[in-house]
């Protein structure tokens, strides 16, 4: 038996054909299986600019978030590798943004800023309409990045804040 597997590429304007040679397993019942790829549903936040900064108490909100960059105007950094995409926020501040319709999870790598104070943790927390939807593990500095993932269906808006007493952290 031959199987045949069709791939199309939107935009490409035609379909590559694989076939399957009849050396390998056969896949039982198949005569022709179809595997379509579809237009990447990820936008990065930092593309997006936040709909409201809520800055920490006692700063503005120019010194508690930067998109792309570090908050002192240097490159970025996620632990201690530099970034290209991404953003450094002070612990305390709370960012606020409007996802793209049709949002189902929010994944970042989080890290804590270089500054944090030595024994302090910082924990990264995501709302999503209010309602708290995922929490990293705390982290302190030095400490490797985190995943953060977590489920926002059909969210309208979207709270990040860096929970802790001082420091910041890198989304």
């Amino acid at each position: 038996m031959i199987c045949e597997i069709a791939f199309s590429f939107p935009g490409i304007g035609r379909d590559e054909k694989m076939t399957r040679s009849p050396l390998a397993s056969p896949i039982s019942g198949c005569s022709s299986a179809e595997i379509r790829a579809s237009a990447t549903r990820l936008t990065t936040l930092d593309d997006i600019k936040p709909t409201r900064v809520d800055p920490a108490a006692g700063r503005d909100a120019a010194t508690c978030f930067a998109a792309n960059r570090a908050l002192d105007g240097g490159p970025l950094k996620l632990g201690e590798r530099t970034v290209s995409a991404g953003f450094e926020c002070a612990s305390g501040a709370t960012v606020w943004w409007q996802p793209p319709p049709g949002a189902g999870t929010f994944f970042a790598l989080v890290a804590a800023g270089t500054n944090t104070p030595a024994g302090q943790r910082l924990t990264f927390t995501v709302y999503a309409d209010g309602k708290l939807a995922g929490r990293s593990t705390p982290l302190a500095a030095g400490d490797p990045p985190a995943v953060l993932r977590c489920a926002v269906p059909g969210a309208e808006s979207l709270v990040l804040r860096i929970e802790g007493t001082g420091g910041s952290g890198t989304w």
